[in-house]
């Protein structure tokens, strides 16, 4: 968990994480699933998720270089994501804090 965490804005391959610690992909896949409900790649993407909606409310830093920053390169996948998560875009989300902050 601390490897993904730590690694969060790379490209991230459950083989190569696998491969990482010596394990086999699919018995890693397995651990993870057991362990937290979540695959790698889900537990990825809460990490960046995650990292995103600090940085929408810490920073001013455009939506688009926070994203990258934190290797959510695949906008659409990482819009879905993020709207599923937090029932708003980070646009909207950026604007929450900044109401809150008032």
């Amino acid at each position: 968990m601390r490897y993904v965490e730590s690694h969060h804005s790379e490209k991230i391959v459950v083989e190569n994480v696998a491969a990482h610690f010596g394990y086999n992909p699919d018995y890693l896949s397995r651990l993870f699933k057991k362990q937290l409900g979540l695959t790698v790649i889900q537990y990825l993407y809460e990490i960046r998720l995650h990292k995103v909606v600090r940085d929408l409310q810490e920073t001013d830093r455009s939506i688009g270089e926070i994203l990258e920053d934190h290797g959510c390169t695949n906008y659409k996948h990482t819009m879905q994501l993020f709207k599923e998560r937090y029932h708003c875009t980070p646009k909207e989300k950026r604007r929450e804090f900044k109401g809150n902050a008032e």
